[in-house]
């Protein structure tokens, strides 16, 4: 139990020292200096707590680890890729007009033209309005843009999707698209999933295409997908033929578009 609470957490590789739910940086952690830091700590936290039952907001009935998990700046656990020291950018002033189709001149680009690049190429999955005020077009402007990159020919990229697309059926302010980041060299066997994905972006209007995607994007479909199961046998309402030829064939501009996801 206390194994799974840890890695719930995402804490990082032990020794770990949490005091009221955040780590000590490492260099806290020296024996000597433990003991010191950990008293400062405490008095600094004091006038908090000393405020919060001032107020009424914190009474001798209550449990207090409830109440600093209800606090509004207190994460219940620990991104890594979010939570860092060193924080990684995508430079996104760049604007040109190419496209990750032409492989050759997509990879004569510097970052920012590789991923001006890559924005040209995008299309995105969106959610239609939700009341009779909204756009229901896909032409209305979503303030936020999802790149969801990942191996989706893997458990864990899959479940990202799916998770992303999930979180998408709640707002209609979001748009996201898909970048395949393979694990392995890639090939029609490998990548089953992502090329119906990748076919479904290019053919599809947005609405088949999520459907379709989000059916790509169970860990069930996978499953009959490598029994041998027909992919078409995945198709729903909406879709056109063109999806499964798409599907099947262009895998020279497939390819493309995963290495420079890469």
């Amino acid at each position: 139990e206390a194994r799974g609470y840890y890695e719930q957490t995402g804490v990082g590789p032990l020794p770990v020292v949490l005091f009221n739910g955040m780590p000590f940086e490492k260099e806290q952690l020296d024996p000597d200096e433990l003991e010191t830091i950990t008293m400062h700590k405490i008095l600094e936290t004091t006038t908090f707590f000393q405020r919060a039952v001032y107020l009424g907001e914190l009474s001798h009935d209550q449990d207090v680890v409830e109440y600093i998990m209800n606090q509004p700046n207190v994460v219940p656990r620990i991104n890594s890729r979010i939570l860092t020291a060193k924080r990684e950018y995508l430079d996104l002033t760049a604007s040109n007009n190419f496209y990750v189709d032409d492989f050759a001149r997509f990879s004569a680009l510097d970052s920012r033209g590789k991923t001006a690049a890559i924005a040209n190429s995008m299309n995105y999955l969106t959610k239609k309005g939700m009341s009779s005020k909204e756009i229901y077009d896909d032409s209305f402007i979503r303030p936020v843009t999802f790149w969801i990159v990942g191996d989706f020919d893997s458990p864990s990229g899959r479940q990202l999707l799916y998770d992303a697309i999930k979180h998408q059926k709640t707002s209609n302010n979001v748009r996201i698209s898909m970048i395949n980041n393979p694990s392995q060299e890639i090939s029609d066997s490998s990548t089953p999933i992502f090329r119906a994905i990748w076919a479904a972006l290019q053919t599809q209007a947005s609405s088949s295409a999520k459907n379709f995607i989000t059916k790509m994007a169970k860990e069930e479909t996978a499953e009959a997908l490598a029994a041998g199961v027909d992919i078409a046998e995945f198709s729903v309402g909406g879709c056109s033929e063109a999806e499964e030829g798409t599907a099947s064939g262009d895998q020279q501009r497939k390819d493309h578009w995963a290495s420079g996801g890469q």
